[in-house]
């Protein structure tokens, strides 16, 4: 049977596969733990003036909109393209995978994977956005869908780590296994909350890096 990611529900999921959401998952927990994370004086400058562009208009803007005069911007300052390894961020990409009897299908609003023209094995971070307000089926259930997919096409089954936002929030999502957890949400039009965002960011950023010198 063929369903696309944007048709699953987290209840449909948790019907056909088993997929639960608990309160924490201690991988998230350590994601989310940015101690050791610092930003640069040129990094904080430049999401200072980010946020001073975007407070007045962030929760008019459409999805395309808030994409390209936002999450791009953050996510090129983190920079997930890595050369020297073959292994760079793709946007609206066509992803499709087996699992458990169904074709899992669809496109994918921005991941990292290995490939220069063409995406292969996906790695753990898998983004998807949408605007303030935006109706759907289940935001959520669409990024799990991709991540179950993702980890159907590495053929081995790692920690999936991913991302879901809606206007001005961030939660960071994970999955291991059937369970998955999330954090609570970041505004990212308050300060310290956009800092926050970057410094999860950039951990993410050092653990494909750790990924791709261990493969």
């Amino acid at each position: 049977m063929k369903k696309s990611f944007k048709s699953w529900t987290r209840q449909e999921l948790k019907k056909v596969f088993g997929v639960v959401q608990v309160d924490e998952l201690a991988g998230l927990n350590d994601w989310t733990n940015t101690s050791e994370i610092t930003l640069s004086e040129v990094e904080t400058d430049f999401l200072d003036k980010l946020l001073k562009k975007s407070l007045r208009y962030l929760d008019s803007w459409n999805e395309t909109e808030l994409r390209e005069k936002f999450i791009l911007k953050v996510l090129e300052l983190v920079d997930f393209d890595f050369e020297e390894y073959e292994c760079h961020t793709f946007a609206e990409r066509y992803l499709s995978a087996n699992v458990g009897g169904y074709t899992l299908y669809g496109f994918v609003d921005w991941f990292v994977a290995l490939g220069t023209q063409i995406p292969d094995k996906p790695f753990f971070f898998i983004h998807e956005y949408k605007a303030e307000g935006a109706k759907d089926l289940d935001g959520r259930g669409q990024l799990l869908a991709t991540m179950l997919a993702t980890n159907a096409l590495n053929e081995i089954e790692t920690p999936m780590h991913g991302t879901f936002i809606l206007g001005r929030l961030w939660f960071f999502v994970m999955m291991q296994g059937a369970q998955f957890a999330e954090t609570a949400a970041y505004d990212v039009l308050k300060k310290e909350d956009l800092y926050q965002v970057t410094k999860i960011l950039k951990k993410q950023k050092m653990f494909i890096q750790y990924r791709l010198k261990n493969k």
